[in-house]
């Protein structure tokens, strides 16, 4: 049985599978097939404001398939989460991670916290974008290797979903939503009267 690091939480090793929190999930019957991946011995912590409980959780093609006692379950991988707490993945409301996905879609910094999805543009935004914006920001953009081939946020999405598309199915990045924000129709509304 593979041991986690007690620092990081047991959800961040395969936070994506509990993008959902587990009570929205109808749990189908035990099946003959064996689970992906079985935490055992976790403090699970469903999201629905209850207290902890004991158990262990079955997670079969990404989706959480069993809670409970599944000692006797077959496993393609056990995790022993015993002092650890098993939850679903948390919202990070005010990440700042459009441009860093982009570097590393696998975004460590956010999955090993157990972040599953982040929402961004609190402060500033990837779109809307023009190009003086985009020249503006040139230097930091080839800092990072990025080419700013988007204008809007529907273009940025976009990219990101052509990404992760390509990206290797072991791993799944976190869900990202987006809005424009205030510093970046200021920039933009002060370049373009000054035109």
């Amino acid at each position: 049985m593979q041991h986690i690091h007690p620092s990081i939480l047991a959800a961040a090793a395969l936070a994506p599978a509990f993008a959902v929190p587990v009570l929205a999930q109808p749990l189908r019957p035990h099946s003959p097939d064996p689970f992906d991946v079985v935490i055992a011995n976790g403090r699970v912590v469903d999201g629905t404001g209850s207290s902890w409980y004991a158990a262990d959780v079955g997670i079969r093609g990404g989706r959480i398939a069993a809670i409970g006692r599944l000692d006797g379950a077959t496993a393609h991988r056990r995790v022993d989460a015993r002092g650890l707490v098993v939850a679903p993945g948390f919202i990070d409301m005010l990440g700042q991670s459009e441009l860093s996905i982009l570097v590393d879609p696998r975004l460590p910094s956010k999955i090993f916290q157990g972040i599953t999805t982040e929402i961004t543009g609190e402060g500033g935004s990837v779109a809307p974008l023009d190009d003086v914006l985009a020249e503006k920001d040139r230097v930091y953009f080839e800092s990072l290797g990025i080419t700013a081939d988007w204008r809007t946020l529907d273009e940025y999405f976009a990219r990101l979903e052509r990404q992760a598309s390509t990206s290797p199915p072991s791993w799944a990045p976190p869900r990202c939503a987006g809005w424009s924000s205030a510093t970046t129709t200021a920039r933009r509304t002060r370049h373009s009267s000054k035109r």
